[in-house]
């Protein structure tokens, strides 16, 4: 049994949705830079099927999976250098979820590594963090609190789809940004995206963590090939084959709005207008990551210096299933989220 040291701390901090910066605050600096697309409503597509739509005050721990279920995820990570897409590090670990039965929840993590540190389940990357319905600090009117990690905030979606975020854009200069989103297929698969900025504001890396309920390599491959895509052509062509259609799928889509957790949800339809994995929702500054076994990531290559809109978003497309999740921010804020999934019918 081995600690996690102070500087492997960092390392795995920089892109496992456990931060190791200090509270951020909100951004003053004011510095103009050119403008940006505003936030897109959700909207579906004409369509010959008809929409139906929900809005409806959300209870933060709506759909959170772990108080009626206990899993141990088999999880391979893998961290990229966003700007020369060399591997920085790639382990197995497990994320295990066990519960008491009904309002509590608590999380482990056990990282296994090829090199001298071997097994490390102890320190401070490593938990238990829990996780307590009854518990009113818990929560916020911007969704689940990261006990370790007041700054942080998580909403939950299908299938075991689920957002980390900073609620506020750090100052420049002064911490790190990250964020970790989460796409599952409500079976035995998951895949959650990790993107950390530096305190400069540049994008320095980005991660997946392909995972399984039943052990690694059933599904998933080993590659750990990066593309990066900055030219406006090579981006459309990467969204274009990404929002490709999948026959006889359904669409589905779930927003949360904060402060507030007002949840719409709209089913039917041939597609949602606005996302960022739209092609024609790419802004100028903004960078396409292709990632090994159908993970795509749109992201900004630099955040803003002033109080602006931005969106982050990561998208997975299987042979049967597509879906994709953005998060997006308002005057630099954590304003919603939009998870949508395109579903094909049974065999």
């Amino acid at each position: 049994m081995k600690l996690v040291t102070a500087s492997s701390a960092l390392l795995l901090a920089s892109y496992a949705a456990a931060f190791s910066v200090r509270g951020p605050t909100i951004n003053t600096f004011n510095v103009k830079r050119n403008a940006l697309k505003p936030l897109s409503p959700i909207r579906m597509s004409e369509s010959v099927v008809e929409a139906n739509e929900e809005t409806f005050d959300d209870d933060p721990w709506h759909l959170w999976p772990y108080f009626h279920e206990s899993i141990r995820w088999h999880s391979d990570w893998t961290r990229w250098n966003a700007t020369s897409l060399e591997v920085a590090e790639r382990f197995r670990a497990y994320r295990h979820f066990t519960t008491d039965g009904e309002n509590n929840t608590s999380h482990r993590n056990t990282y296994f590594y090829e090199d001298d540190r071997g097994t490390v389940n102890e320190g401070p990357l490593c938990g238990p963090w829990k996780y307590s319905k009854i518990d009113s600090n818990t929560t916020d009117a911007y969704g689940i609190i990261h006990e370790a990690r007041s700054y942080m905030r998580l909403l939950n979606f299908p299938d075991r789809s689920t957002v980390w975020l900073m609620k506020d854009l750090p100052s420049p200069g002064t911490s790190p940004f990250g964020a970790e989103l989460f796409l599952g297929d409500g079976d035995h698969l998951r895949v959650s995206v990790g993107i950390v900025y530096g305190a400069d504001g540049k994008l320095a890396t980005v991660a997946a963590i392909r995972e399984d309920t039943r052990d690694w390599g059933r599904f998933w491959s080993s590659s750990s090939l990066l593309q990066k895509h900055i030219d406006p052509i090579d981006r459309a062509r990467v969204l274009r084959d990404f929002s490709s259609a999948i026959a006889g799928t359904t669409t589905s889509c779930s927003s949360v709005k904060v402060p507030g957790l007002i949840r719409t949800s709209i089913s039917g339809g041939d597609g949602i207008d606005g996302l960022k994995t739209n092609p024609e929702m790419v802004d100028g500054h903004d960078v396409v990551f292709v990632m090994p076994d159908g993970i795509v990531v749109t992201c900004p290559s630099k955040l803003p210096e002033s109080k602006e809109d931005f969106v982050i978003a990561a998208g997975w497309k299987s042979a049967h299933q597509k879906s994709a999740i953005e998060a997006r921010y308002k005057n630099s804020v954590m304003a919603e989220v939009v998870h949508t999934q395109w579903t094909a019918a049974a065999p």
